[in-house]
């Protein structure tokens, strides 16, 4: 049997201590110092496993760069303003962000400045940044600006658990026979009983799901990171009474492999990425433990269409592109919207000491802004009309509700 190193360092540790957390195994899994998912560069784009937002079109870049130059009027047009990125990944929309930069004000650009964090040595650099940071946590202290994060707390471990007889038991990784199983246990930590008896709703017996207890120590480098400003986190995942209900009673990990999603997640280990939906009750809650405030939890669809995105779409229709040209542009910013698709995926917008108490505050008048013509797909970007993806299916003639 021919053995990943990381899967061959989770034997030897559930060899050592008999079982192991679940997030334990994830954790070696996707970091593993030589041979995690994450550490050899994961696999994103047409050749990999997946394909994010960024990767799919330069629009969204575009439209983060908007919001941040609205973001930095509201607060009074701070004389720097800071864009931390973490988790910033392959470094593809810093780079859509920053491409579209002079398409903004120049006092703004002015006073930008951009730093992505990623914490794998092995992550292709982004030149285009004007700084980039190897770290593991947020090593910035108390600026002015805003966070964003792409798709980053859906690769925290979570422990995983069951309920049983009314109790919550966690869900161990163990061996048996040379397969890795899984075994139920009284929880690891009290923390994760403490984030199940939050919760507004009964547990049925028989109930498995997960839950993420590295929000909380995220939010809290976050806020010690920002002395004024936003954060814009964008993910897939429910408020707790979505998360937890009965139509997830088997939990929500995933993986992804050649862009198959599956849950099979004993197999290729280091070699596919593992991700659950983001409970997002838990994001608001350790916000306001740490002086942070919601100000919105919507749709990237909606999201998007509030800061223009359709505005893009019928001035694509108007360019002199070829039919081919037109029709790969347009399927892939549908696909930022698509309700059943990216489109779903949340954004959640946080501020700190900014005196903001609505999304509206910080959004462009789409009556009186002029974007210019749209960014257009290059090829850093996902090919996604060349039909490698089935579950994006799309029909020029009627797909655009615009």
């Amino acid at each position: 049997m021919n053995l990943t190193i990381a899967e061959q360092d989770i034997r030897a540790k559930i060899a050592q201590y008999g079982r192991i957390t679940f997030a334990e195994f994830m954790e070696l899994a996707l970091y593993h110092p030589t041979d995690g998912y994450y550490t050899n560069g994961g696999a994103i784009g047409a050749a990999g496993d997946y394909y994010t937002s960024p990767a799919a079109h330069p629009v969204f870049g575009a439209m983060i760069a908007i919001q941040l130059q609205q973001m930095w009027e509201t607060l009074g047009h701070p004389e720097r303003f800071y864009v931390i990125e973490t988790g910033s990944g392959t470094g593809r929309l810093a780079a859509d962000l920053m491409n579209y930069l002079p398409s903004l004000e120049s006092d703004f650009v002015e006073t930008l400045r951009y730093v992505t964090i990623e914490r794998s040595f092995n992550a292709p650099p982004n030149t285009l940044a004007i700084d980039h940071i190897f770290a593991l946590g947020i090593p910035i202290n108390d600026i002015v600006g805003c966070l964003i994060s792409n798709e980053l707390i859906d690769a925290f471990p979570v422990h995983r658990f069951l309920i049983d007889e009314g109790k919550p038991r966690e869900l161990y990784v163990t061996e048996n026979g040379g397969n890795i199983v899984e075994e139920p246990g009284e929880p690891s930590t009290p923390a994760l009983k403490a984030r199940l008896d939050r919760l507004s709703l009964p547990l049925p017996n028989g109930f498995r799901g997960e839950v993420n207890l590295g929000i909380s120590p995220w939010i809290q480098e976050v806020s010690k990171a920002l002395m004024r400003g936003f954060i814009l986190t964008i993910d897939y995942g429910h408020l707790e009474y979505e998360l937890y209900s009965s139509k997830r009673d088997r939990g929500t990990m995933q993986t992804f492999y050649n862009h198959v999603q599956s849950n099979c997640l004993y197999k290729r280990i280091g070699h596919q990425d593992i991700t659950c939906q983001v409970d997002f009750s838990s994001v608001i809650y350790a916000g306001e433990q740490f002086q942070i405030k919601s100000l919105d939890l919507i749709t990237q669809s909606d999201y998007l269409q509030k800061l223009g995105i359709g505005m893009w779409i019928r001035e694509l229709r108007k360019t002199s592109l070829s039919q081919s040209e037109l029709y790969s542009n347009l399927m892939a910013m549908r696909q930022l919207i698509e309700p059943a698709g990216l489109g779903n995926f949340k954004v959640l917008i946080q501020e700190k000491n900014t005196g903001i108490d609505s999304l509206q505050q910080i959004l462009p008048d789409l009556d009186t802004i002029d974007l210019g013509s749209p960014p257009l797909l290059s090829l850093e970007h996902v090919p996604l009309l060349e039909g490698r993806y089935p579950h994006t299916v799309w029909k020029p003639e009627n797909s655009i509700g615009f």
